[in-house]
């Protein structure tokens, strides 16, 4: 990718266009994008790392909580995660 770069830059040159007509204004809607947009990937990337990587149980693991009766974990998607109880077979 580098290489390209200054390939380009050097065939420019040849047309006589200077570096600083080139660059400029590739320069300043780069930085312009990395404002507006940069936050937004970092969130996107950030969930995508804590979703494929990051588990908080894994599938068989036995959840209890007070009040309620105990969940078994039987399937793990996306965005939802289906369990059942242990008595009655129910999903949830």
């Amino acid at each position: 990718m580098i290489f390209w770069s200054f390939v380009l830059l050097a065939v420019l040159s040849q047309f006589g266009v200077t570096l600083s007509e080139f660059l400029l204004p590739i320069s300043t809607a780069f930085l312009g994008f990395a404002f507006i947009f940069g936050n937004t990937l970092k969130n996107i990337f950030e969930s995508l790392i804590f979703t494929f990587m990051v588990r908080a149980y894994d599938i068989g693991d036995r959840i209890a909580l007070d009040g309620f009766p105990t969940l078994v974990i039987s399937r793990i998607n996306l965005l939802t995660t289906e369990a059942f109880t242990l008595g009655k077979r129910d999903d949830i």
